[in-house]
């Protein structure tokens, strides 16, 4: 008998974390433009503290669609808790990138 390759229903959990991820690229794409704007400009500065401000809220809503108790990674170790440390490198990423934009 041949493997079922019938496509399987995407959880919600992943819609959420994709939706997330795809508004955090927005926003460093926003704030690469901001940044690549002349910075002799009066208004420069103002304009790249709120592209980071920005930044720092989406990769907020990401870690809570990815880390959060009914998020993405908690899905995915109820059926493969083979891949705690992988999620853990990850989780250990997230604080990294956020004390980074917090810099």
């Amino acid at each position: 008998m041949a493997p079922d390759t019938t496509p399987q229903p995407v959880p919600g959990s992943v819609d959420v974390a994709r939706t997330r991820r795809a508004k955090l690229l927005a926003t460093i794409t926003a704030l690469e433009r901001a940044l690549a704007l002349p910075a002799r400009e009066p208004t420069w500065a103002t304009r790249v503290e709120a592209e980071i401000r920005s930044l720092a809220s989406a990769f907020d809503h990401h870690i809570a669609a990815t880390e959060g108790a009914d998020g993405m990674y908690a899905e995915i170790l109820r059926t493969a808790p083979r891949l705690q440390f992988a999620i853990d490198q990850l989780m250990t990423e997230h604080a990294e990138a956020r004390s980074a934009i917090e810099a």
